[in-house]
């Protein structure tokens, strides 16, 4: 009933939710001490930057290989035992007594929490498809809610002369609680071909809603999942003229091992190769390298830089925080108001404002107003990226991917900052991130939602019926359906065609 799917999506969002604010409270929590951990190991920027890298190195070792994870054992398994695993990591990176001792927890820190992120990004697009939502940048939104929180506590626990590894052991395991509620709402994504999840990811769309679930907004018209090639399906190719016949092909047992074993064999090739793709982890590189040089150097730099006490800088980061927790709220309004693309582009323009008045302001005040356009500059690219790539037709690859690129500014990011730090001073190497926040303007066409070729009736989603077009989108088709709109759609593994490969997480779209 739809009462019933209703409910129960907004319990898989809650504990989507829920999830994404315990992820943001344990950075949260490790970066109002950055200070802290300067001090203890008496670490210049550039020694920083080097540590930091080894944080990078291990999201990125980790990140591309957990949507395949994901797709093995599902987002609610793996996001269980990577959080466990990072509440370890934090602990032993708050009770590290050498360089050595920090680097390495960081790196295992990295591994875990990378992986974390890819998976309940995963899960969130699936939620999104599944419920006709976007809720995605409100999902950031908790995030940026969590490092709120984290970043609160931890300028109290300065405040107060909290030991650090005190402070991250109890931080951890009660962030790490917290989660495992948020997992029992969790659904499978993999959808009931896999392993009879309790709730079917294959339903149509709702009616008033775009291909994949979203509101229809007079802005952007409705988007249908886009395949990971602009090559056409095989039968289509002039080189294969005649070995197959023209119109429909019936999806039966051959038709549909021929297309599982092609799908295997290129989906790699096809995500590595595709220029959408990677222009859109491009996008989420720049954007990554500007807010995570605020989680690593916006509170030292206002303590070390401007003088302010550690609760003061910590507070500053804070700011950066409540902004993006803020705007991403009203990202939803946001993107429907300027188009994806439009609010992108809009951040890229406050990111710029708020890099220079932040570093180039003399007055305090002025400058906590610039780390808020800072934050409300470079808040909705992450989610809109993770939504772009969520819309193709291998998401929970096509997400590791991109946000595997994203991840890259933790190897760029640190160490350039921090060597450009010991030549320049850190206000003039914070200057370098406008130059990335124009780079967001640039981009920001590559998550332009796409318009399909097929109208979607604008009656609400809880009352009205599925459309009756004539020519329905491919994923509205059952699996052996043998349409002219199924049959034309690009083959996916094991499932209808134009789904998520049979074991994905929708019928039909992921801060960073």
């Amino acid at each position: 009933m739809p009462s019933e799917r209703s409910t129960s999506m907004r319990r898989a969002a809650l504990g989507t939710a829920l999830v994404f604010t315990g992820s943001g409270a344990l950075l949260g929590t490790w970066v109002s001490r950055v200070p802290a951990i300067v001090a203890r190991h008496d670490l210049s920027p550039g020694e920083l930057g080097r540590a930091l890298l080894a944080l990078g190195v291990g999201s990125l070792l980790s990140m591309p290989l957990t949507g395949h994870v994901c797709r093995r054992v599902g987002s609610r398994a793996w996001v269980a035992f990577t959080s466990v695993v990072t509440a370890a990591a934090l602990t032993c990176v708050g009770l590290a007594t050498d360089v050595v001792q920090l680097s390495a927890a960081l790196f295992a820190l990295g591994m875990v929490y990378g992986s974390w992120d890819v998976a309940m990004n995963v899960q969130g697009s699936a939620v999104d498809q599944r419920a006709g939502r976007e809720w995605m940048p409100r999902y950031h939104a908790c995030w940026s809610l969590g490092s709120i929180i984290g970043a609160a506590a931890g300028a109290l626990a300065a405040r107060g002369d909290v030991a650090i590894g005190l402070h991250f052991t109890v931080a951890a395991w009660c962030v790490t609680g917290a989660t495992i509620v948020g997992l029992l709402w969790y659904i499978d994504e993999r959808g009931p071909a896999s392993t009879g999840s309790t709730v079917a990811l294959t339903d149509p769309p709702m009616a008033g809603r775009t291909p994949e679930g979203r509101e229809q907004d007079p802005q952007s018209a409705p988007r249908q999942r886009q395949p990971l090639t602009a090559e056409p399906p095989v039968r289509d190719d002039p080189r294969h003229a005649g070995s197959t016949p023209a119109g429909p092909t019936p999806a039966g047992p051959t038709s549909a091992v021929v297309a599982s074993g092609a799908a295997r064999r290129g989906w790699r090739e096809r995500l590595t190769g595709n220029r959408a793709l990677l222009l859109i982890g491009l996008l989420t590189l720049c954007a990554t390298i500007i807010e995570g040089a605020a989680d690593d150097w916006l509170a030292l730099y206002l303590h070390a830089g401007r003088g302010l006490s550690e609760a003061s800088a910590a507070l500053g980061y804070t700011t950066f925080a409540t902004a993006m927790t803020v705007v991403r709220f009203a990202g939803t309004p946001a993107v429907a108001w300027l188009g994806r693309a439009g609010a992108v582009r809009a951040g890229g323009v406050l990111g710029i404002a708020g890099v220079l008045i932040t570093v180039l302001s003399p007055w305090t005040p002025v400058t906590f107003a610039g780390a808020l356009l800072w934050g409300a500059g470079v808040c909705l690219v992450f989610p809109a990226a993770v939504s772009a790539a969520g819309e193709t037709d291998r998401p929970a690859e096509a997400i590791a991917l991109v946000t595997s690129i994203g991840y890259g500014s933790i190897l760029i990011g640190p160490p350039l900052i921090g060597a450009l730090a010991d030549v320049i001073g850190m206000g003039q190497a914070l200057l370098t991130l406008a130059a990335l926040a124009a780079g967001v303007m640039a981009l920001a066409p590559a998550v332009r939602q796409t318009p399909s070729t097929t109208p979607t009736p604008t009656s609400t989603p809880e009352s009205a019926s599925p459309p009756a077009a004539a020519s329905p989108p491919a994923a509205m088709s059952p699996p052996a359906a043998t349409s002219t709109a199924a049959a034309t759609s690009t083959p996916a593994v094991g499932g209808a065609p134009g789904s998520r490969d049979g074991d994905q997480s929708g019928s039909a779209s992921i801060a960073r």
